[in-house]
């Protein structure tokens, strides 16, 4: 029942699996939410390739670590750099997830920002047309959220954003099929 899964036991620290999943959902997000924008003012080709493209490396990269931190018993990123490359700077590595969970949430900041603006001035005209107020009205909540100290109780909604980004994804790509032959997309 929802009960017995909001009071199951918290975590002590972050697993590996939890922040793989939290990694891979965050650039899967900001991902599909540009592509719009991206198909729009690029090519549908080099789209299309650049997508592939970065999917594919980051396919290979997670398989790698994975292979290597079985491989060496690792159950951390940073335990995995400090047995494969050096110990001395495995803080590196903490240091690259904080960068990159920081510009992620600048990035959705930024495409929700927009999106709002955008919503919110054909809604209601003008007077929501402030890009900068709509964006710090996403940051603020945002921010707050992730001051929390426990952010285990958000782990089922995260899986709910997981399924979001994957219908935002089959949505995008089935627009660029439908609209694929259309005389302002052929042209590009």
């Amino acid at each position: 029942s929802v009960v017995e899964i909001l009071a199951a036991p918290t975590p002590t620290s972050a697993t590996f699996t939890g922040t793989v999943f939290s990694m891979v959902k965050q650039m899967l997000g900001s991902g599909v939410l540009s592509m719009g924008d991206a198909y729009k003012f690029g090519s549908i080709g080099l789209g299309l390739l650049a997508f592939y493209s970065i999917g594919v490396v980051s396919l290979l990269t997670m398989v790698l670590v994975a292979e290597l931190s079985e491989l060496h018993g690792a159950s951390s990123y940073r335990e995995l750099w400090a047995k494969t490359v050096d110990a001395k700077t495995a803080p590196l590595v903490d240091t690259c997830i904080f960068l990159n969970s920081v510009f992620g949430c600048i990035s959705f900041c930024l495409l929700i920002g927009s999106w709002l603006t955008q919503s919110l001035k054909n809604l209601f005209g003008s007077a929501f047309s402030v890009k900068a107020l709509n964006t710090a009205l996403i940051a603020i909540p945002l921010f707050i959220m992730v001051l929390q100290k426990d952010l285990y109780a958000f782990r089922n909604s995260s899986v709910v954003g997981v399924v979001c980004v994957f219908w935002g994804l089959s949505f995008v790509l089935w627009q660029l099929c439908m609209h694929w032959t259309d005389d302002d997309m052929a042209s590009r």
